[in-house]
């Protein structure tokens, strides 16, 4: 193993399974439906923004602009956020100066609900800005102001989120799926637009600073988002890109030791982030098949800490000889609703392997519909007779029991 190739450059820890556990908890927290909820952040980002932009009017503007501006990012995003909660999703808003975000737990959602999801948000600005409108028309002079800001504000804020620039709205959610040469002149057409239209705003500003700053940020945001879409064209052209799902193929194969020399060799063409963590992650689960916890380790080293999901520390863990650690966490895991055919194997083998069969029986028996054909032969010859009575008491339907996911 060269270890030089996986060398981190990140400062060293003692033991980094604690920070490990700590996301994988945090992910079940939020994938867990039942429990599914709306969490707002409010970076500084968006404070000094906010304050910056009212400072000309003074105290009564700074607290004005910061409302104004506050609404119409929770107008966009809060709407959404409810239908994922109704989509059986949590959802995190983060206000910054760039403006809102969500970060949903679970997969991506998809078809109609997905463009419901996109569109809200926009209904919702024109929706506050029609009333505000409206009411501006029927009050005094002063509130009429606040109120046509308000209008402005929400209108031109909610038409430009279904605008397909990134990193706007639907440019984002159309981002995530191109192809990676139409995500590139995407991201070259998003960066241009911004320069230009970036450029006439902060010259029509009343603080051409403060919005000449706002708009850096975003042409930076513009930047990094197109050096991403670029590193991923460059990796399917380099071959890097058909490396990482060769080495994902030979793991599937069952040989570990194939799947880490292409990954290893993949390494060194690799730029974009994403394939980068692809090959480290099938650098861990070679390590794991192979039993060497030290390649496992260093590979997963590289991987942020959220990026670790359950399955894959549970494996590592117990390939590390931390068994106990590892069926513990699945334990909790389960107990907190989380069901995969995957982990669900590794749990019976570890509930097995410490000779708690009544245990081992009770998950195949619950989770048999997730169990394959040949993981039900397997169990069938590892709990033996147990199994074959429980079985006789309550027998199973196996044409239920193909597998609805795949291992890591």
């Amino acid at each position: 193993m060269s270890v030089d190739l996986l060398e981190s450059r990140r400062p060293k820890r003692a033991d980094p399974v604690a920070d490990w556990k700590r996301a994988v908890r945090e992910s079940l927290v939020r994938e867990e439906a039942g429990e599914a909820g709306v969490d707002l952040r409010i970076s500084p980002g968006f404070v000094v923004l906010a304050g910056g932009l009212g400072l000309p009017g003074g105290p009564a503007g700074v607290v004005t602009t910061g409302v104004v501006l506050l609404s119409a990012l929770l107008a966009q995003e809060l709407p959404r956020a409810v239908f994922a909660r109704a989509c059986g999703r949590s959802a995190r808003i983060e206000l910054s100066a760039l403006g809102g975000r969500i970060v949903l737990s679970g997969s991506a959602l998809r078809g109609a609900s997905a463009f419901a999801y996109v569109t809200l948000g926009t209904v919702a600005n024109l929706g506050i800005a029609l009333v505000a409108f409206t009411l501006s028309k029927h009050v005094a002079a002063g509130p009429a102001r606040m109120l046509a800001g308000v209008a402005f504000v929400h209108t031109y804020w909610g038409l430009a989120q279904v605008l397909p620039i990134v990193p706007l709205r639907a440019g984002r959610e159309l981002a995530e799926r191109l192809r990676p040469p139409a995500r590139l002149a995407q991201a070259a057409f998003s960066l241009l637009a911004v320069v230009v239209v970036g450029s006439l705003l902060a010259r029509r500003s009343h603080s051409p600073l403060l919005a000449a700053m706002f708009v850096l940020v975003i042409v930076a945001t513009c930047l990094k988002d197109f050096w991403a879409a670029y590193c991923e064209v460059h990796d399917g052209r380099s071959g890097a890109t058909n490396a990482a799902a060769e080495a994902e193929a030979w793991l599937r194969a069952g040989n570990p030791v194939r799947a880490a020399t292409v990954a290893k060799a993949a390494l060194s063409q690799a730029h974009s982030v994403r394939l980068r963590m692809r090959l480290y992650k099938a650098l861990a689960w070679a390590g794991i098949g192979r039993e060497d916890p030290v390649q496992a380790h260093v590979a997963l080293l590289q991987l942020p800490a959220e990026a670790v999901d359950l399955h894959l520390l549970a494996a590592y863990l117990s390939a590390c000889g931390r068994r106990q650690e590892a069926l513990s966490l699945l334990e909790e895991a389960r107990s907190n609703g989380q069901r995969a055919p995957e982990t669900t194997r590794l749990l019976i083998d570890l509930l097995i392997d410490a000779e708690r069969m009544q245990a081992a029986l009770a998950v195949a028996l619950e989770d048999w519909h997730l169990l394959g054909n040949e993981d039900q032969e397997v169990l069938a010859r590892a709990l033996g007779p147990v199994l074959q009575a429980a079985l006789a008491r309550a027998p199973i339907d196996v044409s239920m029991a193909a597998p609805r996911a795949s291992a890591g």
